[in-house]
């Protein structure tokens, strides 16, 4: 039989039948809609909540319960060091300092803190610091050496206080110990700085015997989500304490593996659905094929005509399935976002999804049906 004919009778059949498909068409459209709003929401979702993460405090955390020998370990890991989380003050190290120097030091309540260069991943704080150089050379990486008189950088007002410049020397000095230092950069004030820098090699000799002061690092790690949550599980191994927002991400992330089971779900549903409502049309008109048959009609014929009338249920549902889902989809992206309190996401209804959909389940239909044959074999 020719495909226009089949087409014809299909036609015929649906308008018959009007009542019987619209209630499967709208069943379908239903399933469809829910299904492309799921699938839109598990396309977008990974890339917004990683945006959202990199963008936001959710890629910050704190480490703290930090021996000194840890250092080299954590300085390793793909995290970028904001903070060093210790901040002294240079009259509590002024041992050195002449008569002249400890007078002004203590009208600037000036503090210092540690720094490393790390490269690929430098602070914001490095970086600032290295631009607004006034003199002297910038932290390169050849600083975090080790030798005899390290180098310090210093900012401008409190080398003035100081009465120091660049290669000058300075001595840290206390009851616990004292480090020598030599200017090697000043630079302008900046509110976000400390007073002055030095490498954190130096952390333990600074400090010496006084154990009052507690290394916690406050680091940011903006990789991936899966690198984000692999460091802050592996430092929990080692009985570091972490302060971050693990929670709030998994969440997130079992949000969306939930969303890629649903998809699953609801696709199956609705071949299952199509195909039962399909197989009772086939038994009401029973008869009707038995008589076609007797007069010429095949298998292969009777099978064309289902077909095209799946097709029918399967466009019409789609078409309305998707216009629901694009209303659907401003409402969840707004849940979503005042659920998990992201500033933004970007997540629309997708042609590629609605035509990825309706060859998906063609492929299972038929997929289903060849089985079923193979089965009676």
């Amino acid at each position: 039989m020719k495909l226009k004919r089949i087409v014809a009778i299909a036609w015929n059949e649906f308008n018959l039948w009007k009542l019987f498909f619209c209630i499967n068409i709208t069943i379908v459209s239903l399933l469809f809609s829910i299904t492309l709003l799921v699938i839109s929401l598990a396309i977008c979702l990974p890339g917004e909540i990683y945006k959202e993460v990199k963008d936001t405090d959710l890629c910050y955390f704190s480490i703290g319960n930090i021996d000194p020998t840890d250092l080299d370990y954590l300085l390793k890991l793909p995290i970028t060091i904001q903070s060093y989380g210790v901040d002294c003050y240079l009259e509590d190290y002024m041992q050195g300092f002449n008569k002249n120097q400890k007078k002004n030091i203590m009208e600037e309540a000036a503090f210092f803190n540690f720094e490393q260069y790390r490269e690929g991943y430098n602070s914001q704080t490095l970086q600032e610091l290295n631009d607004h150089l006034v003199d002297g050379e910038r932290w390169q990486k050849v600083d975090n050496e080790r030798i005899a008189i390290m180098p310090m950088w210093i900012e401008e007002s409190v080398a003035e206080a100081l009465d120091l410049s660049v290669s000058e020397h300075l001595t840290l000095k206390n009851d616990f110990g004292e480090v020598d230092f030599f200017i090697k950069g000043i630079y302008e004030k900046q509110m976000e700085l400390a007073n002055a820098y030095i490498p954190v090699c130096l952390y333990s000799e600074v400090f010496m015997e006084d154990k009052t002061h507690n290394l916690e690092l406050s680091v940011k790690c903006d990789s991936s989500i899966e690198d984000l949550l692999g460091i802050i599980g592996e430092l929990k191994e080692k009985y570091f304490i972490v302060d971050s927002y693990e929670n709030s991400i998994q969440s997130m992330l079992y949000f969306l593996y939930m969303l890629y089971v649903l998809v699953g779900i609801l696709i199956c549903m609705s071949l299952q659905i199509l195909n039962n409502l399909n197989k009772l049309y086939y038994m009401h008109r029973m008869e009707f094929w038995k008589i076609n048959k007797a007069i010429g009609m095949t298998d292969i014929d009777i099978i064309k005509i289902n077909s095209v009338l799946v097709e029918i249920v399967l466009g019409v549902s789609l078409l309305f399935g998707t216009t629901l889902a694009y209303f659907l989809n401003q409402y969840f992206v707004s849940y979503i976002k005042d659920l998990f309190e992201m500033e933004e996401l970007n997540c629309k209804l997708s042609g590629m999804s609605v035509l990825g959909l309706y060859f998906v389940c063609n492929l299972l239909f038929l997929l289903g049906k060849w089985m079923k044959k193979i089965s009676r074999k």
